[in-house]
């Protein structure tokens, strides 16, 4: 049997929950964003920042996916020779909050569908 005693985990679940905010502060905070995971994408899109994605071969299927949904293909980087091109491309908020919208509303279409 394993005891924690609930002050630590107290502990714990506070420092995890100033990483989040720091993480957000970072996001709210950063003119350009360079990430390599599909949650600092999504942060990305819905702060709108620009940014770019580092595709490497362990995300390239989900990077790809993601970025193709949002028509955002050319923001990603296979090669980091390319970053600086990517950074001065302008991204149009307007047309991905569009697809942002289309997406969620056919998301809460297929919960409501599925969940009767």
């Amino acid at each position: 049997m394993l005891f924690i005693p609930a002050g630590f985990l107290s502990k714990v679940m506070e420092y995890k929950k100033e990483r989040v905010f720091l993480s957000l502060k970072i996001f709210r905070m950063a003119k350009y964003i360079v990430s390599d995971t599909f949650h600092g994408t999504i942060f990305s899109i819905i702060s709108h920042k620009k940014f770019c994605v580092l595709v490497r071969e362990s995300n390239k299927e989900k990077m790809t996916s993601l970025l193709e949904r949002f028509c955002l293909e050319e923001y990603a980087v296979f090669n980091s020779d390319d970053l600086e091109d990517k950074i001065s491309i302008n991204i149009d908020h307007e047309h991905i909050d569009e697809i942002r919208n289309f997406e969620r509303n056919r998301s809460l279409v297929y919960l409501r569908k599925n969940l009767k």
